[in-house]
């Protein structure tokens, strides 16, 4: 490795190998207490999941519409969502999200959860008009089960402000 590198000596190549393992442990150092690699991860993590995402548009579809939410959500109304969309067997496609971990179930499966950053990257995806259909969608279910914070943050985000309104007072 002497020859290759044209150092003078051993010492100078360890010498110099040293204060590379220094840069290098200085530079993942500073990105720790900035920030910046968390950022720049997460920004690596998304990409390679949407590439995997646009193989695969029925999947695509579904979290489309999983991203409607905020926190847990109900098994059963994301998957009455679905029925109104043009997707083929939704439960099909369900299960395969889980299994591939795109979704999170909880209290036996009757809940589910979507990854905050994977929602919010997704929903800002979709088309203003399919957010706000999706948010009446599942706002009017939320109403008919008496959740009334739930359905007014649905309305709202459904651009229906006075409807949100009449349902909080």
């Amino acid at each position: 490795l002497v020859a290759l590198t044209g150092m003078s000596s051993a010492d100078a190549f360890f010498d110099e190998r040293n204060r590379a393992i220094r840069a290098v442990a200085d530079r993942l150092r500073q990105q720790l207490i900035d920030g910046q690699a968390a950022g720049e991860l997460q920004r690596l993590a998304l990409q390679e999941t949407m590439l995997a995402l646009e193989k695969q548009p029925e999947p695509a579809h579904l979290l489309g519409i999983a991203a409607t939410f905020d926190d847990l959500f109900p098994r059963n109304l994301l998957l009455a969502m679905a029925a109104q969309e043009p997707l083929r067997q939704p439960q099909r496609v369900l299960d395969a999200l889980i299994a591939q971990r795109f979704l999170l179930t909880g209290d036996e499966g009757a809940n589910l959860w979507l990854a905050p950053v994977l929602r919010m990257h997704i929903y800002e995806c979709q088309p203003l008009a399919e957010r706000q259909r999706r948010h009446r969608l599942a706002a009017s279910s939320y109403e008919d089960q008496g959740a009334t914070l739930p359905a007014a943050r649905h309305w709202q985000r459904a651009g229906q402000d006075a409807r949100a309104v009449r349902l909080i007072l």
